[in-house]
């Protein structure tokens, strides 16, 4: 092959569209779950005081603001613990010739893991209310913020973020005006509802150890 042909060759390989493509999450169950609510048989103020306590030293739920006369405590999950908290779809998007590397995932960790200034920030607000003076009701909530810069076909775009903002219930879709090639514009991001259910699970397993030694 001569130098004539191998160079049409890589013209033709770099000037062609490449194909990527997008699949969004699925929204079937995006909805107030009953998992985010629950009762258990102790008083609100022990309970509220060994979540608190528990978040002093937890590597997952960071403690952010608690407000004792209205039971509201406010946490921060670690970025490093929450890959699996939010769903952005999957994205395919493959090698472009001194450009860009493939990539086919989660689209939230091409966003989080391929640009080093994206940041993914997850609160959850956790409420207990006294039902009788030995029962606890307790709800939690999440609100979520995951920003980047977007991801395009166009260089003069690449300085531009979007953030997907959204909560427990509620999912978050932007548009892209210039998305990579033949993906689409639409962008999704939920929650899994995962680090909800965590947290409500980390205070039955303390509701269960403030009941044994009250027992």
């Amino acid at each position: 092959m001569n130098f004539r042909v191998r160079l049409a060759i890589v013209a033709a390989v770099l000037i062609s569209p490449a194909c990527a493509s997008y699949q969004p999450p699925s929204l079937s169950h995006q909805r107030v779950s009953p998992q985010l609510a629950s009762g258990f048989p102790v008083a609100r103020d022990p309970l509220l005081q060994a979540l608190v306590e528990f978040s002093a030293s937890s590597r997952i739920f960071m403690l952010d603001h608690v407000d004792s006369s209205s039971g509201t405590v406010l946490l921060r999950v670690n970025p490093d613990s929450s890959r699996d908290f939010v769903d952005c779809g999957h994205f395919n998007r493959p090698w472009i010739p001194y450009k860009y590397h493939s990539f086919n995932g989660p689209y939230n960790e091409f966003l989080l893991f391929n640009r080093a200034d994206a940041s993914l920030v997850i609160r959850l607000t956790i409420i207990l209310t006294s039902i009788t003076p030995k029962q606890t009701r307790v709800s939690v909530s999440g609100n979520f913020e995951l920003r980047s810069r977007q991801e395009t076909s166009v260089v003069w775009t690449l300085g531009r973020f979007i953030t997907w903002d959204f909560g427990s219930d509620n999912p978050r879709t932007n548009f892209l005006a210039i998305p990579a090639w033949g993906s689409g514009q639409e962008r999704t991001c939920r929650s899994t509802l995962e680090a909800e259910a965590m947290a409500l699970q980390t205070i039955g397993k303390l509701a269960v150890r403030l009941s044994t030694r009250g027992s």
